[in-house]
């Protein structure tokens, strides 16, 4: 018999100056569970499609458990991002370090199919 798995909500996050079509996505969590990290292909801050990157840490504990309830958000998307980067396309953090990649088909540098990370 197949093991059941329970699954249940303890929240949802969003951005404050969320927009149609920012696609907010691709969450990953730190080693310790305490900052989240979530994509937004779709951001168009710096082109059309250019992308951010959102930081979700929460603001307290209780019981020495992270609390979700509440938490600060911070928005990463460098000043050289153009239209169809994608800042987002991968994103990992380990520790102090976050590094985020954008479309490797996307113009780099007047280069064709460049791609980027950014630590």
């Amino acid at each position: 018999m197949a093991e059941q798995l329970l699954v249940s909500e303890i929240g949802k996050i969003f951005t404050l100056d969320g927009q149609a079509n920012d696609w907010l996505c691709c969450p990953h969590l730190n080693h310790d569970a305490t900052i989240l990290i979530a994509s937004a292909l779709g951001d168009d801050d710096r082109g059309n499609h250019s992308g951010a990157v959102y930081l979700f840490e929460p603001r307290s504990t209780v019981g020495g458990e992270v609390s979700w309830g509440r938490w600060t958000m911070r928005k990463f998307a460098p000043d050289d991002l153009g239209d169809e980067d994608f800042f987002g396309w991968d994103a990992e953090i380990n520790g102090d370090f976050l590094v985020v990649g954008t479309n490797p088909l996307a113009q780099s540098d007047d280069v064709a199919s460049g791609g980027s990370a950014v630590c």
